[in-house]
């Protein structure tokens, strides 16, 4: 089992994430903590941004989603802890929402992600009648970035 599969029992979590008491945080962690729920709190009501809850689960479209996923993604979604914390790959902790995963360079699924949004991405333009090539030679840029 990987730590992030592991689910907290529910006296452990509060809507806003997990019970802490103000005592045992710096300021700079509550400050951080307070920015995060604020920018989700943003995210979550602005319009359309829960359509995907609405989405029929057609399997010939690429519209199902596994329990995990959406497990996931409502657990995100709701602010909830998501996993327990560990290191990463890369060195950098991993707090109890999983967030590092989404910007983490070394993560398992980011290059699967890449690649699976080219191909709908694609697949769109094809179905369009647009020519398409995908990352065509010659757009890489030599800083890295």
């Amino acid at each position: 089992m990987t730590p992030c599969s592991t689910r907290h029992s529910p006296t452990e979590t509060t809507i806003l994430g997990p019970s802490r008491s103000p005592g045992r945080q710096s300021g700079g962690h509550v400050q951080s903590e307070l920015l995060s729920q604020s920018a989700s709190f943003l995210a979550t009501s602005s319009p359309h941004s829960g359509d995907w809850l609405f989405t029929l689960p057609i399997t010939s479209c690429s519209l199902m989603l596994d329990d995990e996923v959406v497990r996931t993604a409502v657990t995100l979604r709701l602010g909830l802890p998501l996993c327990v914390p560990h290191p990463c790959h890369c060195g950098s902790l991993v707090d109890a929402h999983g967030l590092h995963s989404f910007v983490c360079k070394q993560a398992p699924g980011r290059s699967a992600r890449h690649h699976a949004m080219n191909d709908l991405i694609a697949q769109a333009f094809a179905s369009a009648g647009i020519p398409v090539t995908k990352e065509p030679q010659g757009l890489s840029r030599s800083d890295g970035k």
